[in-house]
């Protein structure tokens, strides 16, 4: 039996960055066809609204949080190089 080559590090590499940019596209493509959807129904406003009610009321709230957390995240690391 032949043994089966190894891929190298490069082709590795370069395997990795097509496949992400397939993916890029495919992503991109999701979203301009959802977006190019609701322009065609003529209901962005519509949906923009919804967004902010719905989906997104809770933005402030979560950045709040997040800020909270890197202060205390802050404090320990203040404590950590006081020793």
């Amino acid at each position: 039996m032949p043994k089966e080559k190894k891929i190298t590090n490069k082709q590795l590499i370069n395997y990795m960055s097509a496949v992400e940019n397939k993916y890029d596209h495919a992503i991109n493509t999701i979203g301009q066809t959802v977006a190019d959807l609701i322009e065609f129904l003529n209901k962005r406003d519509e949906f923009m609204e919804w967004l902010k009610e719905v989906k997104y009321k809770n933005a402030k709230n979560m950045q709040g949080m997040s800020k909270e957390m890197e202060g205390n995240n802050r404090d320990k690391e203040s404590k950590i190089h006081r020793i």
